[in-house]
């Protein structure tokens, strides 16, 4: 049996009680998870982190939003090899396609199920597995 490395996630959101439990949640998968309260400190500690998945909360006021730091985070050279996943609570369906635009992979509205990252974290970590033969 062999160990993985833990799959980093960065979590930015700036309602605490809610990017908390999906920390804990993500932390039970096996994943090594920080929580930035905003998208500028986001922005700051991801060059250092390298995360392999970004979960943005698209609406955080008073700072910059999500597709904005999408946009700065994104410049960073470690994000190439990373997947973005937008997360929101509004139900405009104009969302859908201002995600898809931002270059999000994954779109998933609050409140999550609780296998919606599941699916998407077991879906990352098999497509980066090395091929066997």
């Amino acid at each position: 049996m062999s160990m993985r490395t833990p799959f980093r996630v960065l979590v930015v959101d700036d309602q605490h009680d809610g990017a908390a439990a999906l920390g804990m949640q993500l932390e039970h998968m096996g994943c090594d998870v920080h929580i930035s309260d905003s998208g500028e400190s986001a922005i700051d500690f991801a060059p250092d982190f390298r995360p392999q998945l970004v979960i943005l909360d698209l609406s955080m006021p008073p700072g910059i939003d999500g597709y904005q730091t999408a946009f700065q985070l994104k410049k960073q050279p470690w994000s190439d090899s990373a997947s973005f996943v937008a997360h929101s609570g509004t139900s405009d369906p104009r969302v859908a396609e201002a995600v898809e635009r931002a270059g999000f992979r994954f779109y998933v509205s609050k409140p999550a199920a609780a296998m919606a990252f599941e699916t998407i974290v077991t879906s990352l970590r098999d497509d980066e597995m090395p091929a066997t033969t």
